[in-house]
This record gives structure tokens, sequence and C-alpha cells, in this order.
């Protein structure tokens, strides 16, 4: 961990700064709902569960002692989350009337599911799809409209002659605005990951 840099993480050890309370929700919130978008969950309960796992990340991480080398803290935050949605499930299970062996069951199936391997999986292809979406966000207000646009073009797989044609530029432009926002982007995702942890 880079000692200069004081993380989001480390900031968050003070209950008491609201600051870095409302940046952990902005960053992990987003993330904590496509992990139970992925866990197949309605939007309903996906906000029951996502505030639940918020809670619980607020009362713990002043305490909490992250470890690079023992593992992400956004596989931690997932397997909270899993751990919360097994919870919810249960607690919705008790509520219907089923004969016991077929409650049984679907307890039993619930229990099985989401495994380590399973969570840790959906955790690094959201936490991939997230975080190049948070990059693309932060840096895409500084671009200017052609390389915004061209970037945004690229992306919805518009060739190249079509997108210069649009943007009344050179083909050759395209491919530099390409490769500087790609430099950027990855510039972008390199601060967040290390602020993030």
């Amino acid at each position: 961990m880079n000692n200069t840099r004081v993380t989001l993480l480390q900031k968050l050890r003070d209950r008491h700064d609201d600051e870095a309370w409302e940046d952990f929700v902005k960053y992990y919130e987003r993330f904590v709902a496509a992990v139970l978008v992925q866990m197949k969950f309605d939007a309903h309960d996906r906000d029951d569960i996502q505030q639940v796992v918020m809670l619980k990340a607020w009362k713990v991480l002043p305490e909490f002692d992250y470890e690079k080398s023992k593992g992400r803290f956004r596989n931690w935050l997932a397997v909270i989350t899993r751990n919360e949605a097994r919870t919810f499930l249960r607690k919705k299970y008790r509520q219907f009337d089923l004969e016991g062996g077929e409650r049984q069951e679907a307890l039993k199936t619930l229990s099985d599911s989401w495994q380590d391997p399973e969570i840790d999986k959906i955790s690094k292809d959201e936490w991939k799809k997230y975080i190049v979406t948070l990059a693309w966000e932060n840096i895409s207000g500084s671009l200017s409209e052609n390389v915004r646009q061209c970037y945004e073009l690229l992306n919805e797989t518009v060739n190249v002659a079509e997108i210069a044609l649009r943007l009344s530029i050179q083909e050759n432009s395209v491919y530099v605005y390409r490769k500087r926002v790609e430099k950027q982007i990855m510039k972008e995702i390199l601060r967040l990951e290390e602020q993030l942890g």
C-alpha cells in the first residue's frame, strides 16, 4: 500500500468522517447491487439486501484490517453480500407455508448455492465491468466533445470510416483518440484500484 496516499479504507477507520462514508457508498453500493443482480435478485429485494450490507460494512470497517495479500476488499464485500443474501432468503422461506420436506429442500438448495468459487467469479467479473464504467464516468467529462463521441462510437462498434465521416475528422484521428482515451482509462483504473482497495 502506498504510504503517501490515504486510501478510502484507511479513511473509513474514522466513523465520523462523513465524506469518506459518502464516498464509500458512492463507490461500493453500485458494486453490491451488480453482485446481487448476478445472484438473480429482483430490484426490491436487492435494495433491502444492499442496505443491510452497507450497514454491516459501516459497523465493521472502522476495525477492519485490510491486508491486500489476503485478498481484495471487494471479495470480502462480495462474501458479506452473499451471506446477507442467504440470511435474507432464509427469512423469506420461513414466511412460506411449505411442508417440512419441501422447506428443508429449498433451504438446502439455498445453502449449497453461491459457494466461494462462484461468488469470487461473480465478484471479479462485476468488478471489472464496474471499475471500467467508473473510470469512464470519471474521465469522460474532461474530454473534448469529438474525442468523447469518437470513443463512444467505437464502443458501439461503428467502423472507423463511419466515425471519421460523422465527426468530420481524419480516420487516423480516430485511432489517435482511441489510444489517448484508453491510456486515460487505464490510468484512472489504476488510481481507483489503489484508492478503493
